[in-house]
C-alpha cells in the first residue's frame, strides 16, 4: 500500500498509457511529434496594401517551406515518441566529478532533476563520438515539488528499433534503439565511452525502487 502511494503519480502514468493504448487499438502517440513540418503556416496576409487589379497582392506570412530553415526549440530536449515523451535536457558541470565529490555530484544531479532529464557530466554531447549518458527518474518523493519526478515512468514500453530524437545545442539527431537491459546499480560499465555515437538511457526498475537499472541503448543514425 505504501508503495502504490508513495508512487501513485508512476503508478498513474503507466494506467494512463495503458488506457490511452487499449482505447485506441494501439494507436496512441502516433501523431506525435515536437513540429508537424509537413503542415504550411498560415497565408493569410497580415497587412493588406492598397494595389489595382492589375497588380497582384503577394503580400502573405511566408511558410516554413518558403523559407527552408529548420525549426528547433531554443532549449536541448529528448522526444521520445513510442511514450509521448518531450522533455528538456539539463547539463551539470564535472567539477565534482574530477574532484571525486560523490556527495556533492549527486545533490546536483538530483537538483537537476527536478526540471527534466540529466546527461551525466564527463559523457559524450550529441553528434560526438562516445556515449551520450542520459538519466531520468522512473518514480521519486511524492511530496517532492519537480514536475519530473516520474518522466521516465514509461521508459520500460520503448522497444528495440524506436526512434529518438535530441535536440541540442540546436541541432537534430536521431537514434535508433539498438539494445534494451537491466543492470545492477553498480555497473557502471554502462558509462563506458565508445568509439561510436550512441545514447544511453537509465532509470530506476521495477518502479517505486532503486533495485536495479534500466538501460536502454541507440545508435545515432543521423
Amino acid at each position: 500500500v505504501m508503495l502504490l502511494v508513495f508512487n501513485a503519480s508512476s503508478y498513474f502514468s503507466i494506467a494512463s498509457d495503458w488506457y490511452e493504448k487499449f482505447s485506441t487499438n494501439g494507436a496512441a502517440y502516433q501523431s506525435f511529434a515536437l513540429f508537424d513540418r509537413g503542415q504550411e503556416a498560415n497565408t493569410t496576409p497580415l497587412v493588406t496594401a492598397a494595389h489595382s487589379e492589375s497588380t497582384p497582392n503577394t503580400s502573405h506570412f511566408p511558410s516554413i517551406s518558403e523559407l527552408d530553415i529548420a525549426v528547433t526549440p531554443p532549449d536541448n530536449r529528448i522526444i521520445i515518441p513510442s511514450i509521448g515523451k518531450n522533455i528538456p535536457i539539463q547539463d551539470i558541470s564535472n567539477t565534482f566529478l574530477l574532484e571525486e565529490n560523490w556527495p556533492a555530484l549527486e545533490d546536483e544531479l538530483q537538483g537537476a532533476l527536478k526540471d527534466g532529464v540529466v546527461r551525466y557530466p564527463g559523457t559524450a554531447v550529441p553528434g560526438q563520438i562516445g556515449n551520450v549518458f542520459i538519466t531520468g527518474h522512473s518514480s521519486y518523493y511524492l511530496w517532492d515539488p519537480g514536475r519530473y519526478k516520474d518522466v521516465f515512468a514509461l521508459l520500460h514500453n520503448v522497444e528495440i528499433g524506436d526512434k529518438i530524437t535530441v535536440f541540442y545545442n540546436q541541432k537534430e539527431y536521431t537514434y535508433v534503439i539498438e539494445e534494451k537491459s537491466t543492470v545492477n546499480p553498480n555497473d557502471i560499465d554502462v558509462l563506458r565511452q565508445t568509439d561510436d555515437k550512441r545514447l544511453t538511457l537509465m532509470t530506476c526498475t521495477p518502479i517505486g525502487t532503486a533495485l536495479n537499472r534500466l538501460i536502454l541503448v541507440a545508435k545515432q543514425v543521423s
